[in-house]
């Protein structure tokens, strides 16, 4: 077995002085024969370089520090590199509290890895056996490399957050490359420090997840989703936790009751690799108009490997997490944020079912604590499905505040139309698409990145049952003067796919960090396309993948009508065309989200409507979904706006 360990320490760690200080006579103890002070410890790891090897005298299991962590105390030298720090009466039980607590500061304020020494320490590796551990920073965070393994052997990567639990918890199950390396990273340090242990599996691994939160109101109760990997799926698997959060548990039978308690294990089935625990609300539950949690955490067994990164899950019960803004009985359908200071509210694309009469644009804002709506533009008429997007602030000769639209006149090509940004002078025909014959179903999206310089990024989608309808993603550029410039179809999806009816826009940041695989690239989708639903990316050179992103409800697999990225600090506003009503989702429920990439779910296609985050995880290299149910039917189009449109009752 190779098993190799290494500290992964904070800027705040300890750094040991000069090996020229803390050398001396090994010291005499009279109660020696209690006390084993090996030349080398058993199972020591030499270390590379001139690094030095610091052991605790109290507790010789701990593997050995490449510093001193008690300055203050006495320190023995045992050989060459080796050294004895003498931590009898360390009061290890009050630190490990005061680690915890900073753990959980760590956690929120992501505390960088930053001075040069912090880093020299960092950059050593830590070796035993064939196998070398090397943990550096790079630009984009910490990188972890493992080399001189055995190639075609698996292996697992083990981690403590300290040296007083018990239990070994899993960060991953690896194959190394032919070469024998394998790499994690880059991933940002979330914890003050973390041990590492590389051993071949021998354990299942399991771990938990919220996929769906406790929507009061939604029809739908909350999920705890429980997995295990890294064994044979034949029998059934019995994994321990406990419940804790400041929801109120009973069998709904009391006035103080807010879900039904929950047991203390979940079994997953013979033949099964997950489980889903739902959480059941009261409907007398108290929670006001913010959320209390039901939060859960795996207990260690001998019989699984906890996953160290997914060993706890929290659940909201929230209550009026939808709340209504105001009525549009004739249809909202596109909608945007209105940018200009002092002046800012919501775009709405109106009156859907009335095929754009009497107007089909509405600015709504909030004056002296009231909603005030009023005709954005004398446009009228356009009886398609109208997606809008506003110019959040000046960029490439786009102004501020100006409204973008596409519809398809009853002649000639498509068109791109624009708003200026006090609402008038319109131009119906900004610009013209030429040989395009699909509606601008899909959207509109202003590259924010750079990245597709600054273009007005327009896709198109038609009927799904029209042959050729739809499947382009086209840039279009502004010039000096504001009218449109260059029209590019910049990638033609039908070429590779075939008809494909494009819905929602979006151009993510090149940071692989927070969006693997799609990082960099214009995302877009097919909610309809047969036999799943469909999320294409459009890289810098029109290179087209696509991905089929399967969500936990049963058979279920994302269908994407509407993209945006969680704006930190912002509420999001939600078109119900169906139901007819704008809803808001309240800042709070998105703080730990902001970055995060949010598609909704219109409904129509496949699955029930609803909004999912997908958070990137960069170290477990995948995507992880929680879904959010509303009260109601339908999504059309939403966003993100630093405002608050909601009346005081």
């Amino acid at each position: 077995m190779c098993m190799i360990t290494a500290h992964q320490n904070q800027a705040s760690d300890p750094i040991d002085p000069s090996t020229s200080d803390l050398t001396g006579p090994a010291p005499a103890f009279s109660n020696a024969g209690a006390i084993s002070l090996p030349t080398q410890p058993p199972g020591s790891i030499k270390l590379q370089g001139s690094t030095p090897a610091f052991y605790s005298l109290a507790h010789p299991e701990f593997p050995p520090l490449p510093f001193n962590p008690f300055p203050d105390l006495a320190v023995f030298w045992r050989g060459e590199g080796l050294f004895l720090y003498d931590d009898r009466d360390v009061d290890y039980v009050r630190l490990r509290a005061e680690a915890q607590e900073t753990s959980c500061s760590a956690v929120k304020t992501e505390r960088p890895i930053s001075t040069a020494v912090a880093e020299s320490v960092l950059l050593g590796s830590q070796t035993e056996g064939e196998g070398t551990l090397a943990i550096k920073k790079t630009a984009g965070g910490l990188e972890l490399t493992i080399s001189g393994l055995q190639p075609g052997t698996q292996y697992a990567l083990l981690s403590k957050k300290d040296l007083w639990q018990q239990h070994w918890e899993a960060e991953c199950v690896f194959n190394p490359s032919p070469e024998g390396q394998w790499t994690r990273g880059s991933f940002q340090a979330k914890l003050p420090q973390k041990f590492y242990q590389v051993q071949r599996p021998t354990l299942p691994i399991v771990s938990v997840e919220c996929y769906r939160d406790t929507i009061i109101g939604s029809g739908y109760g909350g999920v705890f989703l429980v997995r295990r990997s890294n064994c044979d799926a034949n029998s059934q698997m019995v994994v321990h936790w406990t419940v804790s959060g400041n929801a109120t548990p009973g069998n709904c039978s009391a006035s103080g009751d807010d879900y039904i308690a929950l047991e203390n294990s979940v079994t997953i089935e013979a033949g099964s690799t997950s489980a889903e625990v739902y959480v059941q609300p009261c409907t007398g539950a108290q929670v006001g108009d913010s959320y209390e949690t039901v939060i859960v955490t795996l207990e260690p067994d001998s019989n699984y490997w906890i996953n160290a990164r997914y060993s706890a899950a929290t659940n909201k019960i929230c209550r009026n997490l939808f709340a209504q803004v105001l009525v549009r009985d004739r249809g909202p359908i596109g909608i945007d944020y209105y940018p200009v200071t002092g002046d800012e509210g919501l775009l709405i694309s109106d009156n859907w079912w009335y095929s754009g009469s009497p107007c089909n644009f509405t600015k709504i804002s909030k004056v002296n604590g009231q909603i005030v709506l009023s005709p954005w533009s004398s446009i009228s008429g356009l009886s398609d499905e109208i997606k809008v997007a506003t110019v959040k602030e000046h960029v490439a000769n786009f102004q501020q505040g100006d409204m973008f639209f596409g519809y398809k006149p009853a002649t000639g090509w498509t068109t791109i139309g624009r708003v200026c940004a006090d609402g008038s002078p319109v131009e119906l025909d900004w610009a013209v698409l030429p040989g395009e014959t699909s509606p601008v179903h899909g959207g509109l999206h202003l590259d924010r990145t750079g990245l597709f310089g600054n273009d007005l990024i327009v896709v198109t989608g038609g009927e799904v049952d029209l042959e050729g309808e739809g499947g382009r993603v086209w840039r279009i550029t502004s010039n000096a003067d504001h009218s449109s410039g260059t029209k590019t179809v910049f990638a033609d999806i039908t070429q590779t796919y075939g008809p494909t009816h494009l819905e929602g826009v979006l151009t993510l940041p090149n940071d692989p960090v927070k969006y693997g695989p799609w990082a960099g690239k214009i995302i877009t989708g097919d909610e309809s396309r047969v036999p799943a639903p469909v999320i294409y990316t459009i890289g810098q050179g029109g290179n087209v993948n696509y991905f089929i992103v399967e969500i936990e409800d049963p058979g279920q697999y994302l269908s994407p009508e509407d993209f945006d990225i969680i704006a930190q600090g912002q509420s999001l506003y939600c078109n119900d065309a169906w139901d007819r009503r704008i809803w808001q989702v309240p800042e709070w429920y998105f703080a730990e989200h902001a970055g995060d990439i949010l598609v909704t779910q219109a409904g129509e296609y496949y699955g029930t409507a609803m909004l999912v985050i997908l958070h990137w995880d960069a170290e477990e290299e995948r995507f992880v979904p929680k879904a959010i149910y509303p009260p109601f039917r339908n999504f059309e189009h939403v966003t993100f706006a630093p405002i608050d449109l909601l009346l005081l009752n």
